[in-house]
């Protein structure tokens, strides 16, 4: 099978009854390029945050927002989980995340390596994954001080 019929059966033949997968191309589609959301970017400029080789984004609540799951490995080996930089200036951002990326605040960074973001924060990430996959893609950028 491809492209949509891998979308719409599962590999048993059957008809996939969640599609979110199909959610996401119609709605990448259906958004004008200048309202779709290109990656996130996570300021932690305010706290302590080490880079690491395997990060992840909690919520408040502990619930893990972004982390080895939501991408493949090949992607983790070609982009890296994660970028980093010091500034929006810095010409990785724009490669990184594209022109239009969410901002967000980290809120703490417990153990140094991973970042804790608001509940509020940790919903609009999951939005735009839903709509336009930027977790999938690796386009995850944090600020460092």
């Amino acid at each position: 099978m491809s492209g949509l019929a891998e979308i719409l059966v599962d590999a048993g033949g059957y008809m996939n009854e969640n599609l979110a997968q199909s959610t996401f191309l119609m709605t990448r589609n259906a958004t004008p390029k200048s309202e779709r959301t290109s990656g996130i970017v996570i300021d932690a400029r305010s706290i302590y945050h080490v880079p690491a080789m395997v990060p992840k984004i909690f919520n408040e609540n502990d619930k893990l927002v972004y982390g080895p799951r939501h991408y493949t490995r090949s992607r983790s080996v070609n982009r890296g989980p994660m970028g980093y930089a010091h500034t929006m200036d810095d010409g990785n951002v724009r490669r990184r995340v594209g022109n239009n990326p969410i901002v967000v605040e980290a809120v703490t960074s417990d153990d140094t390596v991973n970042l804790t973001v608001s509940n509020l924060d940790a919903e609009r990430i999951r939005d735009a994954e839903k709509k336009f996959g930027v977790l999938t893609n690796c386009k995850v950028l944090v600020l460092l001080k």
